[in-house]
């Protein structure tokens, strides 16, 4: 490519998805999808409103944050997350359904990829490249909404520790070259100490680490 004196190379690589392994089965969260969609519909506002999307860590209808509303109390915020879910799962919503993601809120906040390990058993390598794939679906969907990404947190359970570890490392990288998107770095900050469960923060871990990383991070949620 040539501009005026200035020349670049550069590569493109394409490839084709294979969706017919059983993690592209999205059939069990139709309905949560749908219920995401309605609340979106009836009290976000596009250009405005910040959303919060992932799986159980940002569902405010699970118990793992259900204090969202309160700890987020006169903020035009919703938690639309939806537990057990997986990035295939929020592709699956923008390439079939794509009422869940008709939105362009003014932030997306989003935590997912401990499920494509824990539940789907991808190796590193396997969920950078999905959830890469992933961004920049919901990027194309929202060219103007700004993305912010939690890394995916370390479980009680170490079985993919390091693979976990890795893949934060070559995420914060990706992000680092694109301006829409954001990487929050949380995987040394939360401690199994900060588990409810030995899988999800607890109330202090959202306050504390969460809501104050996201404010560093330049993240400004506006009032109601």
């Amino acid at each position: 490519m040539t501009s005026g004196e200035d020349t670049a190379s550069f590569y493109v690589n394409a490839s084709v998805v294979d969706t017919s392994g059983t993690q592209w089965n999205y059939s069990g969260f139709t309905s949560s999808a749908t219920d995401r969609a309605n609340q979106y519909a009836a009290n976000g506002t596009d250009g405005k409103t910040t959303v919060f999307i992932g799986d159980s860590f940002f569902d405010a209808a699970s118990w793992s944050w259900n204090n969202f509303y309160t700890d987020y109390a006169g903020k035009d915020a919703l938690a639309l997350g939806i537990s057990s879910s997986t990035s295939f799962d929020w592709e699956n919503f923008y390439l079939h359904n794509h009422a869940v993601l008709d939105m362009a809120p003014k932030n997306l906040v989003v935590n997912i990829g401990t499920n494509n390990f824990y539940d789907d058993h991808r190796s590193m390598q396997e969920t950078v490249r999905d959830i890469e794939r992933l961004f920049t679906c919901l990027h194309a969907a929202m060219p103007d909404t700004q993305i912010y990404y939690f890394s995916i947190a370390l479980r009680a359970d170490t079985t993919y520790s390091a693979s976990i570890s890795a893949a934060n490392d070559a995420l914060q990288e990706w992000c680092e070259n694109r301006d829409w998107i954001t990487f929050i770095d949380v995987e040394d900050k939360v401690t199994t100490g900060d588990l409810a469960d030995g899988v999800h923060p607890n109330a202090n871990a959202y306050r504390d680490i969460y809501m104050k990383e996201l404010e560093a991070a330049g993240c400004v949620i506006e009032d109601k």
